[in-house]
């Protein structure tokens, strides 16, 4: 769900569709692009077999390589020097 507050007031939605508001119509557009670039990035991961599953569309995968990806971050500086890490489970 996205929200976008302005001078008119809220316009809500939801984040897989295109916003509809006569009051945002840049918002419409932005939405649509947002669709348009997952729908590439699904597509073109899907073609590079970048993942575990060959179905990507709607979905958050399983990258090839994410078990060693995972091994290696504690070797960045970035990673050591952190004080707070924010992870979420997907």
């Amino acid at each position: 769900m996205f929200r976008f507050a302005g001078r008119e007031g809220i316009m809500r939605g939801a984040t897989g569709g295109s916003a509809s508001s006569p009051g945002y119509p840049e918002c419409q557009n932005i939405m649509r692009s947002k669709d348009e670039v997952r729908e590439a990035v699904w597509s073109a991961m899907e073609e590079a077999r970048a993942a575990h599953t060959r179905k990507l569309h709607d979905k958050i995968p399983h990258f090839r390589g994410c078990e060693s990806a995972a091994e290696r971050v504690g070797e960045l500086e970035a990673w050591q020097n952190a004080r707070v890490i924010k992870g979420n489970p997907d």
